[in-house]
């Protein structure tokens, strides 16, 4: 869907394989994703293949800009993860 100029991309990934979370990255990377919205479950299961955010490494990710997590708490160790990997601030709205 395209809405002024922005590229919406739904993506359902589960962390059955380090197959799945590769993928995660290969669409931010090919689509030029620049933020996700997302339940900190998928950093979890991300966290959990790659705790040292090599695979992430691999893909160009200049034009990410953070991620947006809720629907759930988050745990402070994850977002300290996510924040340290991507070097990218990580909003949690969960209320």
């Amino acid at each position: 869907m395209l809405v002024d100029e922005c590229v919406y991309v739904c993506v359902c990934i589960f962390s059955l394989a380090r197959f799945l979370s590769l993928a995660f990255w290969e669409i931010v990377s090919r689509h030029k994703v620049r933020s996700v919205f997302t339940a900190p479950t998928a950093f979890r299961a991300l966290k959990k293949d790659d705790a040292h955010a090599e695979w992430m490494k691999k893909y160009d990710l200049s034009h990410f800009q953070g991620v947006w997590i809720g629907g759930e708490r988050a745990d402070p160790h994850t977002i300290a993860w996510a924040e340290e990997a991507l070097g990218k601030p990580i909003i949690d709205t969960w209320w």
